[in-house]
């Protein structure tokens, strides 16, 4: 008989451990759970909010003159912008495009210039004005020139992202408007920097990236 008592007892003192040992495995994956989990909320916490062009403000109405136009989104892109024009004006070159506020509009408008084929060996230049909140054209004019110019790609030899970031390393303030051409013989981008009745005109070459200012 003790010898049965003390064989129970060994089994009894075995299991009793186990169980410790069980519990102590069990708490040890709870705290490396829950530590794992603070992990992941700590870098989700970390992550940027977004960036520069995610933080402007979509405007549903048409925006007064004073606005930063690196603050502010359009729901008329450039490239609808364009796509208006052309619809406007019929398939040619189109060879800039600027986005100003028209004191004659007394509103923000994009201004896009369209070369196509006119009569007597002349073009017609179309300027077909596009307001940048609702799409509509608000005036069109038309003029005959000898001239010729080559097409403008946005995409292509420079976006805007890319030349604008060039402009304000070196002039850093508000942007109250641009324009992209094929002027002088060169693609370039055109920013206005500043206040409202002082800017200073910062010129970025699109295809050797060179900055000057006027």
């Amino acid at each position: 008989m003790k010898t049965m008592d003390r064989i129970a007892g060994v089994v009894t003192t075995t299991v009793v451990a186990m169980g410790m040992l069980a519990a102590c495995g069990t708490e040890d994956n709870d705290n490396a759970d829950e530590a794992q989990t603070d992990d992941v909320s700590s870098t989700e916490a970390a992550e940027p909010s977004g960036t520069s062009a995610e933080s402007g403000k979509e405007v549903s109405e048409m925006p007064g003159e004073d606005i930063d136009l690196r603050e502010t989104i359009f729901p008329v892109e450039a490239q609808d912008a364009i796509d208006k024009a052309t619809d406007e004006a019929g398939d040619g070159d189109v060879h800039a495009i600027e986005l100003d506020y028209d004191s004659d509009q007394d509103s923000w408008v994009y201004s896009v210039k369209i070369l196509t084929d006119g009569l007597d060996n002349e073009n017609d230049d179309h300027k077909v004005k596009i307001d940048p909140v609702n799409g509509d054209v608000v005036d069109q004019e038309t003029e005959q020139t000898s001239d010729t110019e080559k097409a403008i790609d946005l995409n292509d030899p420079m976006t805007y992202d890319e030349a604008l970031d060039k402009a304000t390393q070196d002039v850093e303030d508000a942007l109250r408007g641009w324009k992209y051409e094929w002027d002088n013989g060169q693609y370039e981008y055109q920013f206005d920097f500043g206040s409202v009745d002082d800017t200073t005109e910062v010129t970025v070459n699109a295809e050797s990236g060179e900055v000057t200012q006027d």
